[in-house]
């Protein structure tokens, strides 16, 4: 009796113990799983592709982008971005007493008036050629501190211009005018303009179709008072000087 009874002890803690065994080989299992979850999520951070829309203050880890004016050092530039989150009474005076380049000086003087009238104009701008006639007066430097300093739709619209907009070249230049039969005169650079703005826009994208649209306008006089110079000058109506 003894024996059968210490033989059933036995067989209970056999089974016991394989439940315990099971229950832990299933806790195993799950963390496996989910180790193995945030791997791929990880991994999945790791390969997604970066923002097409990087911050402006990246900038400064490329001294000198090709694809973009050059820019002051990037020790400066970074300097700048520091005191560009001072006051507006304290940013030309901090930076005069820094003995900074005159035209950093210069920058952080007029960094909250330029952040206004971007603020204030860029909303009005419905084509990229609109955009670039407002900013193409502005310090490429003194952008990427508005920039950096504005919400991101802004922000948005001033990287497109840095890195797009503003290095697009039209399909015809002056030489190509005169070899067309048109004279240089006080038309001929509104000429040059409006292929750019049509350019920007996409209405045009080679030689063949500018072509086509200088055949289409003929009287550029009256064409000055036309739909792209109207496009600039709404976008620049409430420009704060």
């Amino acid at each position: 009796m003894a024996t059968i009874a210490a033989s059933r002890t036995l067989v209970e803690v056999d089974e016991e113990g394989s439940k315990v065994g099971s229950r832990g080989s299933g806790k195993n299992s799950r963390n496996a799983e989910t180790r193995r979850r945030r791997g791929r999520k990880a991994e999945g951070r790791r390969n997604r592709p970066s923002s097409p829309i990087p911050h402006p203050l990246s900038l400064i880890l490329i001294p000198h982008p090709s694809s973009i004016p050059s820019f002051p050092s990037p020790w400066l530039l970074l300097l700048e971005v520091l005191l560009s989150h001072l006051a507006q009474e304290y940013r030309g005076v901090v930076a005069n007493n820094l003995q900074l380049p005159a035209d950093s000086i210069e920058r952080m003087e007029q960094l909250e008036s330029a952040q206004t009238t971007i603020a204030r104009n860029l909303p009005n701008c419905q084509q990229p050629s609109d955009v670039v006639q407002l900013l193409k007066p502005f310090d490429v430097t003194l952008l990427v501190l508005v920039a950096i300093r504005s919400e991101r739709s802004l922000r948005k619209t001033i990287w497109k211009y840095l890195t797009h907009w503003s290095l697009i070249k039209p399909p015809l230049d002056g030489n190509d005018l005169k070899a067309l039969g048109y004279k240089p005169g006080p038309n001929f650079r509104v000429i040059l303009d409006t292929l750019f703005a049509v350019t920007v826009d996409g209405t045009i994208q080679n030689q063949t179709e500018a072509k086509a649209f200088l055949e289409k306008t003929s009287h550029w006089s009256r064409f000055n008072q036309g739909v792209f110079v109207q496009g600039f000058l709404r976008c620049e109506e409430t420009r704060v000087e």
